[in-house]
């Protein structure tokens, strides 16, 4: 991480890749847009203050004090004056102290502050910096600003060139002071103003957005361009925040050790509610931007998602009635004793699991039978050989099989 963050997020910033003028960076492949253009100055690239700390929140924050610019990045505190290079950093608690070199220095610009990009990530903080011209870049990790291919994308992107496959894109969340990333696949059948199918696909315990992606070894993509499907990648946001869902899942490992409180079973603590709950509300508020900025067949709005994602399947699906016109989670799954199996109505649910997912097999059967018991419309399918992580990815086309026909 550029700014180490003592919450855990399912994402954090490693790279920036920034273009003097252009108000559009890259943190990774991620696009964000910058309030203020970037500057260049000397060999560097002078970014507002401004757009760091919207970057990095709630991690990085700033005041002027005594004529002074003073920036707190979690436990550092770090005293500079405009236009000189050097700085005082100190830790929180003062416990350490030590002179760095900011390149530049702090500079007032049109009315705000801003500070040189390798100055303060190489210079403070120890980050890598590089300039291939038109982009100047930072990272944590020396590999990543080199990467042609990285060029190639971000240049397509800023030509505007680039209209259909794969895009890395980003919201504010407001609730959570953060930036969040997801990623969309649009095939190359979507037009503008023709209503397109989408599958929202929710990721595992530990995984990311990309996960659902990449654990499909390309398969999702293929099979969403070839049926027309759009493919909205989400983030859970917060580590093993389960999309809202707060209870037990059927045979997980959080199935154990149970505290007595049936409102409370897994003893979470008010924070831990508070994350779940506010990971619910992101995934919504990245259906919701993508709604505003595709045209989205509203009858035809699906969800997928393994482990974590499968529980999260569910969950959501009663949570919001009459969004999702089927789901198909796979791995985990809610518990039928603390869900209410009666807020899906007649939503349709095609479950898989692998007969070695590690978890057990058999409580999804057991799940299966309470939920048809109850009046779901629920189908379980067996992968043979199949385990937690991977299963789903062997009968994805069962899986587009299953939505095509709702």
């Amino acid at each position: 991480m550029l700014v180490q963050s003592k919450a855990k997020y399912y994402s954090n910033i490693t790279t920036i890749y920034c273009k003097p003028r252009c108000r559009t960076v890259f943190l990774g492949r991620h696009t964000w847009q910058l309030s203020s253009e970037p500057v260049e100055a000397g060999e560097d690239c002078m970014i507002s203050l401004i757009d760091l700390e919207r970057i990095f929140s709630p991690d990085l924050r700033w005041k002027e004090e005594n004529g002074k610019l003073v920036i707190f990045i979690n436990d550092l505190r770090i005293t500079a004056t405009q236009g000189g290079g050097r700085v005082h950093v100190e830790s929180r608690d003062e416990t350490q102290a030590w002179e760095a070199h900011m390149g530049l220095g702090p500079r007032w610009i049109e009315g705000e502050w801003y500070l040189p990009m390798g100055g303060l990530f190489h210079g403070v903080l120890g980050a890598h910096f590089a300039v291939r011209a038109p982009y100047y870049m930072v990272s944590d990790e020396l590999e990543e600003i080199d990467l042609k291919k990285a060029y190639l994308y971000m240049d397509m992107i800023l030509s505007g060139k680039k209209t259909y496959g794969d895009f890395y894109k980003t919201i504010w969340y407001e609730p959570a002071r953060r930036i969040v990333p997801y990623r969309i696949y649009i095939p190359t059948s979507y037009r503008e103003g023709t209503p397109t199918k989408l599958i929202v696909g929710l990721h595992g315990a530990n995984g990311n957005h990309n996960a659902v992606f990449e654990r499909s070894r390309g398969e999702l993509a293929r099979l969403a361009e070839e049926r027309g499907y759009m493919i909205l990648a989400v983030n859970g946001l917060y580590y093993r925040s389960f999309y809202g869902y707060g209870y037990p899942t059927s045979g997980g490992v959080n199935s154990r050790n149970l505290a007595e409180d049936p409102k409370n079973p897994l003893m979470l603590t008010e924070e831990q509610k508070e994350e779940r709950r506010l990971s619910q509300d992101c995934v919504m508020s990245m259906l919701a931007v993508t709604r505003e900025q595709y045209t989205v067949d509203p009858q035809k709005i699906f969800l997928m998602g393994n482990s974590m994602g499968g529980a999260g399947c569910i969950w959501l699906a009663g949570q919001n009635p009459g969004i999702f016109r089927a789901v198909s989670p796979s791995g985990g799954n809610v518990s039928p004793k603390y869900f209410s199996v009666e807020s899906l109505g007649k939503t349709p649910v095609f479950f898989i699991v692998g007969t070695e997912d590690e978890f057990g097999a058999c409580c999804q059967d057991e799940a299966a039978a309470e939920f048809v018991s109850r009046g779901s419309d629920y189908t379980i399918y067996h992968v043979g050989g199949g385990d937690h992580s991977f299963a789903w990815t062997h009968v994805l086309d069962k899986v587009f099989d299953f939505f095509d026909r709702q």
